[in-house]
């Protein structure tokens, strides 16, 4: 898996098997009185529970606590550290639980971003002040959240010992889990289609790949399914809000899924903005920035595919012809031409021609990757 670190044990080409290798080597090694404070961090379905899990699954005869903090405990001073001491069954103090003559504790919390300040000092007191016991206190946090005003998670992350920011799977490392958990060989293009759609997150592809029989996903080229979850959730968003337009508009469009929100507005016939401010609102939609113009895109990858796979041809046909318009009339050659040859219905000889020469042209200036974007274009709509 790939991800970015900041420690002083990891790269930023370490895989979360190294990760786990050295962790528990590092826990394992810890002297009485040594405390080791991890933290991952991440989007939901990036695959942070699970690796901090088995770390812990992994340290034979150490004593392990799991637990999750809860948003409407936040305010609630000394809530985690009192839950702790209750799934331990200990009726002492944290410190007596912690700090006994051969005691090896793990403590595993879960969305460490809604924890209280007075249990976050305290664990990481403890890690640093113990004398006779060993502790391991690995967190996982959401990446867009603090915890708190007085202990932001990027102070958590200066305190810890190690701190990974989980980052989403490559075409390989998809198509490795999906052989691991199902045992299925997927092609690099299926594998490059589950990644697009679950914007690379371990947790997202395993819904997708238990939405089908393992047997679907031994095909040559098996539909991907949608999981029925995911269009749930969406409904469940977006009730009494008038933001189908907008959602239908940013989910044609292609490579990374962003846009720029003139588009949006453009695609949606949503003149005044307020339909696309409603979808950021509501957190259907984030705005980015970016070297020019900001962009938005969907906050949630799931909903992009959810929308996408609800959205019949003729409307995406239609979406494309127009974008294609927009994008002409912005001087954007470039943007303009993908649209039009995604607008193609059949084939068009003409429209292929003249991606297979811009092709030529990209690759003569270094630029391989949208270079290969348009050939690839060029050959899907050449007769």
């Amino acid at each position: 898996m790939g991800a970015v670190y900041s420690s002083h044990h990891f790269g930023s080409q370490q895989t979360s098997g190294r990760i786990l290798h050295t962790m528990i080597e590092e826990v394992t090694d810890l002297e009485p009185g040594g405390g080791l404070l991890f933290l991952a961090t991440g989007p939901v379905g990036s695959g942070k529970s699970s690796l901090v899990r088995e770390i812990a699954r992994s340290l034979p005869g150490w004593s392990g606590i799991m637990v999750s903090a809860l948003s409407w405990q936040a305010g609630n001073e000394g809530a985690l550290i009192e839950h702790i001491l209750d799934r331990s069954g200990h009726d002492g103090t944290f410190t007596d639980l912690v700090d006994r003559e051969g005691a090896r504790t793990a403590i595993v919390i879960d969305d460490t971003h809604w924890a209280d300040v007075t249990s976050l000092r305290a664990l990481v007191e403890a890690s640093r002040r113990l004398r006779r016991g060993r502790l391991a206190v690995i967190m996982t946090a959401s990446d867009t959240h603090d915890a708190s005003d007085d202990l932001p998670m990027s102070r958590l992350r200066e305190l810890a010992d190690h701190a990974v920011t989980l980052a989403p799977l490559d075409v390989e490392d998809v198509a490795a889990l999906a052989l691991s958990s199902i045992g299925a060989h997927l092609s690099p293009l299926a594998a490059a289609e589950l990644r697009d759609l679950t914007g690379g997150r371990p947790g997202r592809i395993q819904e997708v790949l238990q939405a089908a029989p393992a047997d679907h996903w031994r095909l040559s080229n098996p539909q991907i399914p949608i999981p029925a979850p995911w269009r749930a959730a969406l409904d469940r968003r977006t009730r009494g809000l008038d933001v189908g337009a907008v959602l239908t508009a940013m989910s044609i469009l292609p490579g990374t899924g962003t846009g720029s929100p003139g588009l949006v507005r453009f695609l949606a016939d949503d003149l005044d903005g307020s339909l696309v401010d409603a979808a950021v609102t509501a957190d259907l939609l984030e705005l980015l920035p970016n070297a020019g113009e900001p962009v938005l895109r969907f906050t949630h990858p799931t909903d992009r595919a959810v929308v996408r796979a609800t959205t019949g041809p003729a409307q995406v046909t239609r979406l494309h012809r127009r974008a294609a318009q927009y994008h002409r009339a912005s001087k954007h050659i470039d943007a303009a031409l993908i649209h039009e040859a995604l607008g193609i219905e059949g084939t068009d000889d003409d429209t292929a021609e003249r991606l297979s020469r811009r092709g030529e042209e990209l690759g003569a200036a270094g630029r391989w990757l949208d270079a290969a974007d348009a050939f690839n274009l060029a050959a899907k709509v050449a007769s």
